[in-house]
């Protein structure tokens, strides 16, 4: 209602001062224009407040809700970092020891006094 009140006001606001008037009614205009929103701005700005507080209360509970829920994604992504970390290094320190078998039996079976110059020559 007072959202009308005040759509009304700046309407008249604004026909005033696009209409052909004489200077002294255009003033005299703007001078009843300007008392009015006085006496019915404060009323118009504190329903604003008041449906702006009664909105952050009524939203209040679904921000906490979220937030929650946030903190709890938040904590499962972490401890999922941490397991895949784990993972990659148990795995990692596994293929590095793989390797180092796999080399020490390669040179477990290459001998080296065995090699001749004629072996590179039949190719």
């Amino acid at each position: 209602m007072k959202g009308l009140l005040f759509m009304g006001l700046l309407g008249y606001a604004i026909g005033t001062f696009f209409a052909p008037k004489k200077g002294s009614e255009l003033r005299k205009d703007i001078k009843d224009m300007v008392a009015d929103f006085q006496e019915n701005g404060s009323d118009v700005i504190l329903d604003a407040q008041s449906m702006a507080s009664d909105l952050i209360d009524k939203a209040q509970p679904a921000l906490n809700q979220v937030k929650e829920s946030a903190m709890q994604v938040k904590e499962s992504a972490k401890s999922l970092k941490e397991s895949a970390a784990r993972s990659f290094n148990e795995g990692f320190a596994k293929e590095q020891a793989a390797a180092k078998q796999r080399k020490m039996e390669q040179t477990k079976y290459f001998d080296p006094s065995n090699v001749s110059s004629s072996t590179a020559s039949s190719f």
